[in-house]
C-alpha cells in the first residue's frame, strides 16, 4: 500500500482519481473530439438559428416602428380631415340656414302679397305680387 502511495506521489492528479496516464489521455482526446464534433454538428446550427431569430426580431422591431410612424401620420391626417369636415359642416349648416331664411322670406313676401290683395279687395297681377314680395323681403333685410 505504501508502494502505491509512493508511486503516485509524483502524480498531481492522483487526488482526482487519475492513476494512470493512458486512460487520462484517451479520455482527454475523446473529450476534445466530442467538443469539436458537437461544435460543428450542434453548436453552429443552433447559433445560426439564434442569429436568424435575432434578425427576424430586429426586422419585426423595424416594421413595428414603421407601423407606428405610419399610424401617427394617419392619425394626424384623420385629425386634419375631421377639423376640415367640421369646418365644412359649419359652412354647410350656415348655407342651409341661409336657404331656410330665404325660403321663409319668400313665404313671408307671398303672404304679404296675399294679405294686400285681400285687404284691397282686388286681384293682383303677377307683376304686383312680385313687387310687393320684393318690398316685404327688403323690409325684412333692413
Amino acid at each position: 500500500m505504501l508502494q502505491i502511495i509512493a508511486d503516485q506521489s509524483w502524480n498531481p492528479f492522483a487526488p482526482f482519481g487519475v492513476t494512470s496516464w493512458e486512460p487520462f489521455l484517451a479520455n482527454l482526446i475523446a473529450f476534445i473530439l466530442m467538443v469539436v464534433i458537437l461544435r460543428y454538428v450542434a453548436f453552429k446550427p443552433i447559433q445560426n438559428i439564434l442569429e436568424k431569430r435575432r434578425q427576424r426580431i430586429e426586422e419585426g422591431e423595424e416594421m413595428r416602428e414603421e407601423s407606428e410612424r405610419q399610424l401617427a401620420t394617419v392619425k394626424e391626417q384623420t385629425r386634419e380631415m375631421l377639423v376640415e369636415a367640421g369646418e365644412k359642416g359649419q359652412e354647410l349648416s350656415a348655407l342651409e340656414q341661409q336657404k331656410e331664411r330665404d325660403a321663409l322670406k319668400e313665404q313671408f313676401g307671398q303672404l304679404v302679397a296675399l294679405a294686400t290683395a285681400q285687404v284691397t279687395g282686388k286681384v293682383l297681377t303677377e307683376e304686383d305680387q312680385r313687387r310687393i314680395n320684393r318690398e316685404a323681403i327688403d323690409s325684412l333685410d333692413s
